[in-house]
């Protein structure tokens, strides 16, 4: 949102606010009241394919040097988090920042990534960046083959590591009946011994 008060922006917010239901979503926005820079409330999904609509608000860039990379850091964080708070098992979330908000592109798209990354390192979720203009898109490509990269890698790891847990299993199952045989077997003999 381009405003912490509940009123409409433009361009992504106008957007989802059009093709969500403009009166009811804003009606429901309204309930929530203020949100600051970096933190995220979320609403129903209205007419949208979606469960929930997360607010966040960004801030104008300046100059760098307001606390404008820690805000628009918060707001991925707090987001993402509040995907999974909500149990979603995926989100789909426009660049923020970098449109009316005047954020570098770069910058923005660079700040995106990072935090995406680092929440699907410790977490579970179908994450969707939504770029809308040829240039982010380009600049996004770059950074993409590092996280198609890491996300296949971690696939790799995670099957591997399944296969391991799985062969492990096997072999104290293996461990376990070879146990018992030579229990049963210590038994049998010592009867044996017995009726001797």
């Amino acid at each position: 949102s381009a405003n912490p008060e509940p009123i409409c922006g433009g361009s992504s917010d106008l957007s989802i606010y059009n093709a969500a239901g403009y009166i009811p979503l804003l009606k429901e926005r309204k309930k929530i009241g203020t949100i600051n820079p970096g933190e995220c409330m979320p609403t129903s999904g209205f007419n949208l394919e979606c469960k929930y609509i997360i607010h966040t608000v960004g801030m104008f860039w300046e100059d760098g040097k307001h606390g404008e990379e820690t805000v628009l850091r918060n707001c991925y964080k707090n987001s993402l988090l509040m995907a999974k708070r909500l149990k979603c098992t995926s989100v789909a979330m426009p660049l923020l920042a970098a449109g009316n908000f005047l954020y570098p592109k770069e910058l923005a798209i660079k700040i995106a990534h990072e935090e995406i990354e680092a929440f699907l390192k410790r977490n579970d979720l179908q994450v969707i960046l939504v770029i809308f203009d040829k240039e982010c898109l380009n600049i996004s490509q770059k950074r993409f083959d590092d996280i198609k990269e890491y996300i296949d890698n971690k696939y790799v790891e995670a099957h591997n590591s399944s296969q391991v847990e799985e062969i492990e299993f096997l072999r104290a199952n293996r461990n376990l009946n070879r146990q018992q045989t030579h229990s049963k077997l210590t038994i049998e003999d010592l009867l044996k011994r017995q009726s001797e």
